[in-house]
């Protein structure tokens, strides 16, 4: 018997208090220097960022929210797909990470729980 499955999503609007940043990709580059903490429900955490990284030159900051890639809304998205999107972006040397520090990210963005 058929039957129907129904998904939940969440369409974040960008926020006026969100950074927009653009990672310079070089060469042969392999790491950016940071963690990507997987998240049950809402954004992927920015974490654990390396000294002397391009992370930590360009201004990601640990606790940073993930909202979106290349413009693409990755809320919600399995942490493989996020990690692939970044990988992408190094091979195609075209990164751009739409990120909200943690204090200035709604609460209801922060615990929306995706299907």
């Amino acid at each position: 018997m058929p039957f129907l499955i129904t998904f939940n999503f969440y369409f974040v609007e960008p926020l006026d208090e969100s950074r927009h940043i653009s990672i310079p990709i070089a060469e042969n580059q392999k790491s950016l220097g940071f963690n990507l903490k997987q998240t049950e429900y809402g954004p992927h955490i920015i974490e654990k960022i390396s000294s002397n990284s391009i992370a930590s030159q360009i201004g990601l900051k640990e606790g940073d929210y993930l909202l979106r890639i290349n413009g693409h809304n990755f809320m919600g998205k399995e942490y493989e797909r996020v990690c692939e999107a970044i990988k992408e972006g190094i091979r195609e040397k075209k990164l751009v990470m739409e990120v909200i520090d943690d204090s200035k990210c709604p609460e209801d963005i922060k615990s929306v729980k995706y299907f």
